[in-house]
C-alpha cells in the first residue's frame, strides 16, 4: 500500500472510524489529545455535524503510534481535510475501498465479502 493509503488504513484500524468518518477528518477535528468526529462525507456530499448515527459522535484519545501516523498526514495535507487521494483531492473512501483495501486484505490471504447493503463497511472478513 502506498503510504497514504496506508495512513487511512491504519487510523481506522487505530481509532474505529468508518470510512465516512475519516473521508470528513479535519485538521480542527483534532485538540485536546483526542480526535473529535463530528463530520463525515457520504456519497461526496459533506454532512457537517451529521455522523451515522446519534451515537457516532466522540473523542478517540490519541496515542503515540496515531499521534506519529496523524502527523504525517497532516504535513502532506493540502487543505482542511486530513486525507486526500493520491492525486490530490478529497478521499473518495469507495476507491481506497475497491483497490488499495481490497488488494490488501488479498495479499493477506483474508477472504472476503462486500456488504451489500452497508455502504459504510469497507469489506467483511469471512
Amino acid at each position: 500500500m502506498v503510504e497514504n493509503n496506508r495512513g487511512v488504513a491504519e487510523v481506522m484500524i487505530r481509532t474505529g472510524m468508518i470510512g465516512s468518518e475519516i473521508a470528513g477528518l479535519k485538521q480542527g477535528h483534532i485538540y485536546d489529545g483526542s480526535i473529535h468526529v463530528q463530520d463525515s462525507i457520504v456519497r461526496g456530499v459533506e454532512r457537517v455535524g451529521m455522523l451515522k448515527t446519534d451515537y457516532r459522535p466522540r473523542g478517540t484519545p490519541i496515542t503515540s503510534a496515531l499521534k506519529e501516523r496523524l502527523d504525517r498526514a497532516i504535513q502532506k495535507a493540502s487543505g482542511s481535510y486530513i486525507f486526500s487521494m493520491k492525486g490530490g483531492g478529497r478521499l473518495k473512501i469507495n476507491s481506497f475501498r475497491k483497490t488499495p483495501w481490497s488488494k490488501a486484505l488479498e495479499k493477506a490471504g483474508v477472504k472476503t465479502e462486500v456488504a451489500e447493503r452497508s455502504p459504510s463497511l469497507l469489506q467483511c472478513p469471512v
